[in-house]
């Protein structure tokens, strides 16, 4: 396992930070933003779900080329994603959400929350799972989940770092939102 100095962070960050200021198309950069991300530290694979209009009865799976089994469970077809019923996630997912904090499950066969994905948990070969609350205006728009494998090790640095970008994704929606908002009007 290879570690990452302050440096190569700061470097990936001001990346990612380019990246978001100079799109204002969320949907063109996610997979560059989590792979970037994933560049410097060690979860294995990392996902983005959405809400849309404020509606949490229904996440949008954005991003999916790192994951193997839900890929091929939710194939992404179009930029928006595959709408999948909040419902179908783990308790742990909506007490991030709710309570718009970062929830860290080590391991998802200890852990009560996360009985429902256990089968999941076999299938994409993952044992812990990090929830990113991705707010905007004091609203949980979605959420970045990073997946641990068993010699995944998360650092604080690591937390502070992965929350750093899941700020930036934020920004990324906030300003995607806005833009299609003046196009809608100009329409």
């Amino acid at each position: 396992m290879r570690y990452y100095n302050e440096n190569e962070r700061l470097k990936c960050v001001v990346e990612i930070s380019t990246l978001v200021t100079e799109s204002n198309n969320f949907f063109e950069i996610k997979d560059k933003i989590i792979e970037k991300m994933l560049d410097v530290v060690h979860p294995a694979k990392a996902c983005v779900n959405l809400f849309y209009k404020n509606n949490y009865e229904h996440a949008y799976l954005v991003c999916s080329q790192t994951l193997d089994h839900i890929s091929k469970v939710f194939p992404i077809d179009k930029p928006i994603g595959v709408k999948i019923n909040f419902n179908e996630y783990p308790k742990y997912i909506h007490e991030a959400v709710k309570e718009q904090k970062v929830v860290y499950i080590e391991n998802v066969f200890s852990d009560e929350r996360a009985l429902d994905e256990r089968d999941l948990a076999i299938k994409e070969g993952y044992i812990g799972r990090i929830v990113f609350p991705l707010i905007v205006n004091e609203k949980v728009t979605g959420f970045m989940t990073c997946f641990l494998t068993e010699q995944d090790k998360i650092s604080d640095d690591d937390m502070n770092f992965i929350s750093s970008v899941a700020s930036l994704i934020s920004l990324s929606i906030e300003v995607t939102s806005k833009n299609n908002d003046i196009q809608i009007l100009i329409n």
